[in-house]
């Protein structure tokens, strides 16, 4: 027998035997039975692989879940997931008793018999089905105990292109959401009920992980890019990763294994080796009519000083779960806008939460009293209570306008909120000339609604992640004012000389802005090939772009363009209805869904395994989302909620964000954890079969301790940045209860952030110098600077880790010269 499965054997006889005994036992890290204070958690899903291939401007992605039961009856998994909001998902098979089944895609309700079905009869059965269009719930009934099951789906995105740089997410863990309305029900495993606002809110609200928990899984990941041009600079903002040259052109990406774990989207970028291309067609024809997908960057030279003027609106989200570094991040990056106002734009500060606030009388002329009034309110803001994010954006469209000016919304939220229709509806309808721009911020915003926010507001979405505490979020900063400092081009419209496209998508193109890229999808019937040309308005004049188009007889290159462009069709009618303020496209939506095998809103895939049979009714067991990195639990739940939303009851009376006590920008430590019991510390490189890899380290005093601790012994730039957003202004690293921690702790992220300055560079000086200035000042007289160093050390006992000890002796010349 294998090490790991007899552990797991004898972990769960122990629980069966003598569950007292075991109420300390420790998470193996994946697909077990956890007992944590006296409570028996049943952690079905064992591992996620993700497999993508990237072809041009469209990637193709394989995930495999894998579940399994260590109970001693049968089990029924729902597993609540992300997937990105553009994802054409097109396949799902079932592996179970030695075989594989195809799933079939058939109308929602008729899936859903056809699982209850197989569920009542013993039979393992898989059904997948959508939520929202980044939403999904995997369904898994009858795993039999003892039994592993592996469910994949196939999925097909168009990746964003701008400016050179194409981007690829892989989204991996879903925020709690604010659920607005009076409870009526529940038809879901969440903690939260369906309300009148949200009568979904209990399938889109999965139970999340409980501070010091795991969820017990974790994820890999693989890229390889083959994207036809020579490619430089292949990043990721959010993972450490390895990268390897396959030669012809091709790259392999995939997760450094300390990134394993699920808290967090997955982002990866690269850019053209080459010019920039303006305009991009990709075709596919295998019998039938073909299918095309254009990518073009109108561009447009203007002179600065027809630049028109700005009335800009920041509207900035304080609610619960921006507690912490997302609210930090936030203001830093309001900031910087601040300072990038042109000489006659206008502003305006509107925050919100459970209510909305506009904070000026009338908007304030870009004058640096207005400017540093401004830059005082945005100090002094902290976050709780619910997302009320209609209320914002009536505040934000329909206060009074100035004539002379543009106004621009910059929505600065992570999204989390689950009555996503009806704020689509009120923008699509009270837009009023105005231009929105959504700013997410965080590890894994609502990608969706801001998405749709932008398409519905004729803006474009960006968005600020964790990496911006360390490195500035100028760049996105820049990125928006050069959108809205370019002329709007007006009226635009496709001429395709002659060639035979039909049932293009969006039909009715947006304006934009000159350089915002425009994505486009549409069939074909002849073959042809002509100097097509974008046509359009810019300040009231005729303007136009001409780029070529070759439409083959016969390609068999790129399938996945056909569901793409279904799956835009299928986003198009869907914003429609929003703006009607209702329904009206099922039929047609399920149509295009069934025709392309598509998951939708009305659409599911549902397999079932015949020759297995269980006996008796199997246990509910609803998989449990790790909390976006960088959040704070108390943020969404307060403390009155904490088994609330770990157990799949219902949280506040449906209000779904509660404020709470400030903690740790992560969230995910309690004082006395130590980095490798829990959180997103548990980042161990031993086997997961090794008990010794979970043998608990010293306790830490302080969560900056902890940080500290990790990143001496296993550095990473995540650890960098998580450490670095304890830090205040002042350079004082903070507690969990907010405050400066001890001059040993204090010392300690000196030590781990003169390693980092070593590893990555200059980009932590400011970090650093200011930590150090902190402790420097509170030193005794006559020390320098390694003589202080190393007495606040000593007066917390951290010399006496063989870690730091270590990593002092070895950064000593680099802390005798700090200033």
């Amino acid at each position: 027998m294998k090490p790991l499965a007899l552990i797991r054997k004898v972990s769960l006889l122990t629980l069966i035997l003598a569950p007292a005994a075991a109420a300390g036992a420790h998470d193996l890290g994946e697909g077990s039975l956890q007992v944590r204070g006296g409570e028996a958690r049943l952690l079905p899903l064992k591992h996620t692989a993700v497999r993508a291939a990237v072809s041009g401007f469209v990637s193709e992605v394989s995930v495999t879940q894998l579940f399994v039961n260590l109970s001693t009856g049968p089990i029924e998994a729902v597993y609540v997931f992300p997937l990105p909001q553009n994802a054409a998902v097109t396949e799902m098979t079932l592996e179970a008793g030695g075989r594989k089944i195809r799933g079939t895609i058939k109308k929602r309700q008729e899936a859903r018999e056809v699982y209850d079905k197989a569920r009542a009869a013993g039979h393992t059965a898989a059904l997948l089905e959508q939520e929202r269009p980044d939403i999904f719930t995997q369904s898994v009934a009858n795993i039999p105990p003892g039994r592993e099951i592996k469910v994949s789906l196939k999925y097909s995105q168009d990746l964003y292109y701008d400016k050179g740089v194409y981007t690829f997410v892989f989204p991996m863990t879903i925020g709690p959401r604010y659920i607005p309305g009076a409870p009526s029900g529940k038809t879901g495993t969440g903690w939260s009920p369906d309300t009148g606002a949200v009568p979904d809110a209990s399938r889109i609200t999965p139970p999340v992980v409980r501070p010091g928990s795991r969820s017990g899984r974790n994820i890999s990941l693989e890229v390889k890019l083959n994207p036809g041009i020579a490619v430089k600079r292949i990043r990721s903002a959010s993972h450490d990763i390895e990268t390897a040259d396959l030669g012809d052109g091709t790259h392999s990406v995939r997760l450094e294994r300390e990134d394993e774990i699920p808290n967090r989207d997955f982002l990866l970028t690269y850019e053209a080796a080459g010019k920039p291309v303006d305009a991009a067609v990709l075709a596919h024809r295998d019998g039938g009519d073909g299918y095309l997908t254009l990518t073009i960057q109108p561009s447009a030279d203007f002179p600065l000083s027809q630049v028109t003027p700005k009335e800009l609106v920041f509207a900035l989200d304080v609610s619960g779960s921006m507690k912490g570094f997302p609210l930090e991040l936030a203001r830093k990056t309001v900031l910087k806008c601040l300072e990038g106002m042109n000489p006659d734009d206008t502003f305006q500060i509107l925050t919100f939460s459970t209510e909305s606030r506009l904070h000026f009388e009338r908007p304030l002329r870009n004058s640096p009293e207005n400017v540093a009034r401004a830059r005082r309110l945005l100090n002094g803001l902290t976050s709780e209570g619910g997302t009320g994010m209609l209320d914002a954006l009536r505040a934000a469209l329909e206060f009074p306008r100035d004539p002379g000016r543009m106004r621009i919304v910059l929505f600065v939220t992570d999204g989390y909120i689950g009555n996503e229709a009806q704020v689509l509806g009120f923008v699509g309808r009270h837009l009023n000339g105005s231009r929105v721009f959504p700013l997410g911020i965080g590890s894994a915003p609502n990608r969706y609604l801001l998405e749709e926010l932008a398409a519905m507001g004729k803006g474009a979405a960006q968005y600020v992640t964790l990496g911006a505490l360390t490195v500035a979020p100028e760049k996105s900063v820049e990125l928006f004012y050069e959108r809205i400092s370019r002329p709007v081009l007006s009226d635009l419209s496709v001429d395709w000389k002659g060639l035979d496209v039909k049932r293009q998508s969006p039909g009715a193109l947006n304006d934009l802005f000159a350089g915002q890229p425009l994505f486009l999808h549409a069939r074909y019937g002849r073959a042809g090939e002509a100097e097509a040309v974008l046509k359009g308005k810019m300040r009231g004049k005729p303007w136009s772009m001409t780029f070529r188009v070759v439409l083959p007889e016969k390609e068999t290159g790129n399938p996945a363009l056909g569901p793409l462009w279904a799956r835009s069709r299928i986003a198009e009618l869907s914003r429609q209805a929003h703006f009607r303020g209702g329904g009206g496209a099922e039929k047609e939506i399920t149509a295009l869904a069934l025709e392309h095998s598509l998951v939708t809103q009305y659409t599911s895939f549902v397999a079932v395994e015949e020759s297995t049979s269980t006996t008796g009714q199997p246990l509910l067991v609803p998989v449990e989302n790790e909390l976006p990195e960088g959040t704070q639990y108390e943020g969404f739940f307060g403390d009155a909620g904490a088994a609330a939303a770990g157990s799949g009851a219902a949280a506040g009376g449906g209000s779904g964000m509660l404020a709470a006590a400030r903690k740790s920008v992560s969230g995910l430590f309690s004082p006395g954890e130590t980095a490798y019991s829990g959180g997103f510390g548990s980042r161990s490189g031993g086997s997961l079969a090794d008990p010794a890899a979970y043998r608990p380290a010293a306790p830490a005093r302080s969560r900056v301790a902890a940080l500290a601790l990790e990143f001496l012994s296993r550095p990473s730039r995540r650890l960098a940045r998580l450490l670095v957003a304890t830090q205040k202004r002042d350079g004082v690293m903070t507690g969990d209860d907010g405050g400066a921690v001890t001059p040993a702790d204090q010392a300690l992220a000196v030590l781990a952030l003169l390693k980092a300055r070593r590893l990555y560079g200059p980009e932590l000086d400011e970090a650093l110098d200011s930590a150090w200035a902190y402790l420097r000042d509170r030193s005794h007289d006559g020390l320098d600077s390694k003589g202080a160093l190393t007495a606040a050390l000593n007066s917390g006992g951290h010399l006496k880790d063989p870690v730091v000890r270590a990593g002092f002796e070895a950064l000593g010349d680099d802390a005798g010269k700090l200033k």
